[in-house]
């Protein structure tokens, strides 16, 4: 049996017609072995190898067309997916049991240019359906799209057919396979898809983690949530009672704010000593100006975290401040808040001087924030694609004992 023969085996004796022009002719003992549905619609067939009738047709005008089984005696149960009028969900009926009479669809193919919200459901059914079928195969599972890539992430295009694929394995009594189908796609295909929708949506994420099971999102989310800015952390307050998540978080966050609020506090009083004859007034100036930079980038009202505080942090650590706004930022804030302050023309030796004792408090301060920016997550995609930082810091992490199933 090669598994490169999927969905068409010749050596098959089960015919699954997921519609009209979808068929798969698969094994009876591998879908009994991963599906006890499959295994109690199959018991009595399978102990007896008994035929189907190949002369009995699907049910009424709805049969299927083109058929092209090659050995119809090898066969002991033909199915077809069917949909009751007006469902969107469908499940697979034997051919020859007409107690309801249900629709089967054309395909993939029949959906309209622009279908409505009840054909992309019923595209989903069978989606799902087929993906199953693929799990117990063990055939990779793959989102297929226009491009060939994601293009609105992992929430969007993945999870609903992920969610799907769960419920029909529920259905059919095989999530033991279904469940290792989509974390084996996890883990390999979406990973990074997932990790970018863990720093972008961590609170949508601890559900998807929730639903299935999984650790390293549960962490990864976690993570992200827990440092996020304050108004991430409010819209998702309500989310982690809902999910009974509230206490674990809220204990968390708060570790993280005490740590980052003493870390704040340190980069603020701390001092500098130099001794060298002139440099007083340049030093002062740039602790003052140091101070400015730093309320203005992590907090609003003395209290919100604003969103890309966290990118302020990793360039104090790497020693990104610098940029081309740096000369006219320094300037200006001389000019406004020090009347008395030193008059700083372009390429002037005062000027060369304060910014030489600005590096100075900034070099210091990269000591103080080292705890801070060490990411213990995986994700390395940033937030902010501009700078290449990411905008929350996630130093308190989530730990094993901490995971809630």
């Amino acid at each position: 049996m090669s598994i490169g023969s999927f969905p068409n085996f010749t050596d098959g004796d089960v015919e699954i017609l997921l519609s009209r022009h979808d068929k798969f002719v698969l094994h009876s003992h591998v879908l009994a072995k991963h599906s006890k549905w499959f295994e109690s619609s199959l018991a009595e067939r399978w102990k007896n190898r008994i035929p189907i009738d190949s002369s009995v047709p699907s049910t009424g005008s709805n049969a299927p067309v083109g058929r092209q089984t090659s050995d119809t005696s090898r066969l002991i149960r033909s199915y077809e997916l069917r949909f009751d009028k007006g469902s969107d969900v469908g499940m697979l009926a034997a051919t020859d049991d007409d107690k309801n009479a249900r629709f089967v669809i054309g395909g993939p193919h029949w959906l309209s240019n622009l279908p409505t919200e009840h054909d992309n459901k019923i595209l989903l059914c069978f989606n799902a359906h087929e993906e199953m079928l693929k799990a117990m195969y063990h055939v990779p599972f793959k989102v297929h799209t226009a491009s060939g890539h994601l293009t609105q992430g992992f929430l969007e295009e993945v999870e609903p057919k992920t969610r799907a694929l769960r419920e029909v394995g529920i259905a059919y009594s095989c999530e033991e396979i279904v469940d290792s189908h989509i974390q084996q796609a996890f883990t390999t295909l979406y990973r990074e898809a997932i990790l970018a929708d863990c720093t972008h949506e961590p609170a949508a994420m601890l559900e998807v983690a929730k639903r299935y099971k999984t650790d390293w999102i549960f962490k990864e989310a976690g993570a992200h949530l827990i440092g996020s800015s304050t108004a991430v952390w409010l819209n998702a307050e309500g989310h982690l009672h809902r999910l009974r998540y509230a206490d674990l978080f809220f204990a968390k966050r708060a570790d993280f704010m005490a740590q980052l609020d003493r870390t704040v506090l340190n980069l603020f009083i701390m001092r500098i000593d130099d001794n060298v004859d002139g440099r007083t007034t340049f030093l002062k100036l740039a602790v003052a100006y140091f101070r400015h930079w730093l309320a203005a980038r992590i907090f609003e009202d003395d209290s919100t975290l604003l969103a890309n505080y966290g990118e302020v942090f990793h360039k104090i650590a790497e020693g990104r401040y610098y940029d081309e706004e740096f000369e006219g930022n320094v300037n200006r804030y001389v000019r406004d808040m020090f009347d008395d302050g030193p008059k700083l023309s372009p390429d002037s030796r005062e000027r060369v001087e304060l910014e030489e004792q600005v590096s100075v408090v900034f070099d210091q301060a990269k000591h103080i924030v080292e705890e801070i920016v060490r990411i213990k997550t995986s994700a390395e995609v940033p937030d902010d694609v501009e700078s290449g930082l990411p905008q929350a810091l996630t130093f308190v992490e989530i730990e094993d004992a901490d995971i809630p199933w």
